[in-house]
């Protein structure tokens, strides 16, 4: 409806409370995940996350895939209290 105006009959410190009751707080958090790429797309792992994994026919699939995967793994089991440390290392081999 054009022009129309919401008329709140509340004062504005009920509205205000009522507003704070609803406020989300979103936080921003980097995980580590690795990629392998093979014959049927791409596998992906959040190694920070035991058992979040998820894949996709490519990298930009898989990534998309592994953020929704992440997502739901903290609101099923919440943040995770460890930190998990990663390290690269090189290994010669025969």
């Amino acid at each position: 409806m054009r022009g129309s105006k919401i008329v709140c009959r509340e004062s504005t410190r009920q509205l205000t409370a009522l507003c704070a009751k609803r406020t989300l707080v979103f936080v921003k958090r980097k995980f580590h995940v690795t990629l392998l790429e093979h014959e049927e797309g791409v596998s992906v792992s959040c190694p920070e996350l035991p058992g979040c994994h998820s894949q996709g026919a490519n990298v930009e699939e898989a990534l998309e895939n592994i953020e929704d995967a992440i997502r739901g793994y903290i609101d099923l089991y919440g943040e995770p209290e460890t930190r998990c440390e990663i390290r690269e290392m090189e290994v010669v081999t025969a």
